[in-house]
């Protein structure tokens, strides 16, 4: 995906090139090439189900193929126990869980924002320089502590699921809490540019809770996880799959892998209208 375009024009030509794409393969439905680029195409496109469904025909059609395995395995959230692709991208893996917190617990959350809304200040980033500073050209958003007993609540959801959220994100110990946890707001013209969470070696799981009110009306703020080379592990200029924004996700992420939040767009200020997301950092 080529990030010096504008989002939304690279979305109208990966929707050019899938439908393409599915047109071909219509006509060859065993073309091995074909599958694994319209698959390509629709993790791109943050249509995880029908790219999961591509990679795991792939996998069949190929059984050799380590690539179309593992591509099949993170798309589908299964567990990958063999050999890792030596070359090639890499997509990297994730743990998705919808509906994730109780609605009393979500709505709690939502109320603590209102209540809040006069207490966030812009969101800082990390900087090797200067330590953590405000940089408005890196990240636009803004963000206020959450209270320990809403942290603590959420943590009580959290913490059951990290031996599955290991297992996918291939971490042999599972972490423990640590840190302050952030409500984080997304209001129009908010973003994030490129980034990883790990901080040298400090964070190895990163995780974000995505939340909203029912007036908003945001567009935009999608999730972009990036790929990188199986062969070095080096950065993947534009290979990445779009995690797009759902109200009470829970996204889970190694913290060292390179993320972006796609810009949003939103016509009326206000916290209820906007992105809201809350990132939380196990080491």
């Amino acid at each position: 995906m080529n990030t010096h375009m504008r989002f939304p024009d690279v979305l109208l030509l990966l929707e050019k090139a899938a439908t393409l794409l599915s047109v071909r393969l219509e006509k060859e439905p065993q073309n091995l090439v074909l599958l694994e680029k319209l698959g390509d195409v629709c993790r791109q496109l943050g249509k995880l189900g029908k790219a999961g469904e591509l990679f795991d025909r792939l996998s069949e059609l190929d059984p050799s193929s380590v690539k179309a395995a593992h591509l099949a395995a993170i798309m589908n959230q299964r567990q990958y126990l063999s050999e890792l692709p030596k070359e090639g991208i890499e997509p990297s893996p994730f743990f998705i869980k919808e509906n994730f917190l109780p609605q009393i617990l979500h709505d709690d959350l939502l109320s603590f924002a209102l209540e809040n809304e006069d207490k966030f200040t812009p969101s800082p980033c990390l900087s090797k320089e200067m330590g953590w500073v405000v940089r408005p050209e890196i990240r636009n958003s803004s963000q206020t502590p959450l209270s320990v007993d809403l942290m603590d609540r959420i943590w009580t959801f959290v913490r059951p699921l990290l031996p599955d959220i290991c297992a996918l994100l291939r971490i042999r110990d599972i972490p423990d809490k640590k840190g302050s946890w952030y409500l984080q707001s997304y209001g129009g013209g908010g973003f994030g540019h490129r980034h990883t969470d790990d901080l040298g070696g400090v964070n190895r799981i990163s995780m974000v809770y995505y939340l909203c009110f029912p007036q908003k009306t945001f567009t935009g703020g999608s999730f972009l996880l990036y790929d990188r080379d199986a062969s070095d592990g080096g950065a993947c200029p534009d290979g990445n799959t779009q995690l797009p924004f759902v109200d009470n996700l829970l996204v889970a992420f190694p913290s060292e892998r390179s993320h972006a939040i796609t810009l949003v767009n939103c016509p009326q200020t206000g916290i209820r209208y906007g992105r809201l997301a809350i990132p939380i950092h196990l080491g």
